[in-house]
C-alpha cells in the first residue's frame, strides 16, 4: 500500500512514486540549491531524472522509520505510540 508524504520528508535514497497509480519509481537524490528543488532519478534508468518542488506530495511504501518519526500514521498501527 502506498502512503502520501511530502518530498522533503522522504529519506535519502528511498524509492517513491509520483502519483498513487503511477508505475514509474523514483530514487530520491540531493537537494539542488540552484533550482531550489529536490532531484530524483528514475529507478530504471539512473541517467534520467526530474525535479520536485518543496511540499510536493509523493507516495511511498510503508516503512517503520517514517512512522517512528511521526511522518506517517497508518491505520493498522494506530494503536501503537508514534515513538516506540
Amino acid at each position: 500500500m502506498k502512503y502520501p508524504i511530502k518530498i522533503q520528508d522522504v529519506t535519502y535514497h528511498d524509492i517513491f512514486n509520483k502519483t498513487l497509480t503511477s508505475k514509474k519509481d523514483f530514487f530520491k537524490e540531493d537537494y539542488c540549491r540552484h533550482n531550489r528543488k529536490y532531484y530524483a532519478s528514475d529507478y530504471a534508468d539512473i541517467s534520467d531524472g526530474t525535479y520536485f518542488k518543496k511540499d510536493r506530495i509523493v507516495f511511498v511504501e510503508y516503512d517503520e522509520t517514517y512512522e517512528r518519526n511521526g511522518i506517517l500514521k497508518c491505520a493498522e498501527y494506530s494503536k501503537l505510540p508514534l515513538n516506540y
